[in-house]
């Protein structure tokens, strides 16, 4: 079986809701500089490379059953 450490990075897609949600807790500086330079392309969809306990951290008080969601259900491991 594999491990996964909450340390490790993961790829999300952050919905226009999640982006927009950002914006409103932690301002655009954070944005600009916190998340905006960890995207990466793949497919033409723009995905974000970030450590997997930044999302309960980030969006945790809104991803259980909400819609619209902060980010899509599915994630990349790489």
């Amino acid at each position: 079986m594999k491990k996964f450490n909450l340390n490790d990075y993961i790829l999300v897609h952050i919905t226009d809701y999640g982006m927009n949600e950002l914006i409103k807790q932690y301002g655009q500086d954070f944005v600009t500089h916190c998340v905006l330079p960890r995207k990466e392309v793949i497919d033409d969809k723009d995905w974000y490379r970030l450590q997997a306990h930044s999302i309960p951290d980030w969006f945790g008080h809104m991803i259980w059953a909400t819609n619209p969601a902060p980010i899509e259900i599915n994630i990349l491991i790489p």
